[in-house]
């Protein structure tokens, strides 16, 4: 250790000459554990929601427009017509039926949600603007255009057969939805139809068998 007069420089060597002297006397009991730094874990993220499903489109009902499939005989000039032709829904307005009842000439348009017909001004070419009594055709009722009990005299001709019987349960199952659908407003469906039933006795649409049974005439 070099020589020198301060004691305090004496001082800080002898303890690091110490310390060297120690240090390399214990170097073969020196198997220290040094720790390895902790490292802060990531923030735990929360599972991300899994993705909703698609809705599914559903069909809307359009409370003017409510189509049922008929016949040619059917048919009455001005009538609105649905038919399909190389899978594509098409809308068209009768403009004449042959004297045979196998055929009728028409004009295609398009039809907005009130059940105004539009034409389109455009020949078919495929069917030269005839549709002959083969194809299924689907004829447009109006709801907004005729009396309460002339719509459900629609659909109580859509469901059931001429000298068909049927019961008051059978029509609020096959006509109520229908109508409280086309009269939202109204909270006393299956009394209209019960009273409505009443005028059709009387016009003779429907004939009164027993309690809750009819028979279309």
């Amino acid at each position: 250790m070099p020589i020198t007069s301060d004691f305090s420089t004496f001082s800080s060597r002898y303890k690091k000459s110490k310390m060297k002297i120690f240090w390399r006397s214990t170097s073969p009991m020196q198997k220290f554990n040094t720790p390895e730094p902790v490292l802060p874990s990531p923030p735990i993220s929360s599972p991300s929601p899994p993705p909703s499903p698609k809705k599914q489109h559903e069909p809307t009902f359009n409370p003017c427009c409510y189509f049922s499939r008929v016949s040619i005989e059917q048919l009455q000039v001005g009538d609105i017509v649905k038919y399909n032709q190389k899978g594509k829904e098409n809308i068209c307005k009768v403009t004449k039926i042959t004297p045979s009842k196998k055929s009728f000439k028409k004009i295609d348009g398009t039809l907005s949600d009130s059940g105004i017909f539009t034409e389109s001004g455009i020949l078919n070419l495929i069917d030269k603007d005839t549709i002959v009594s083969s194809r299924k055709i689907f004829k447009m009722h109006n709801f907004k255009k005729n009396i309460w009990r002339k719509n459900l005299l629609y659909l109580i001709n859509c469901h059931f057969k001429k000298d068909q019987v049927f019961t008051t349960p059978e029509v609020y199952q096959k006509c109520e939805e229908v109508l409280q659908k086309n009269y939202p407003k109204s909270r006393t469906i299956r009394a209209s139809i019960q009273a409505n039933l009443q005028f059709l006795r009387d016009e003779k649409y429907i004939k009164f068998i027993s309690l809750g049974k009819y028979i279309l005439l």
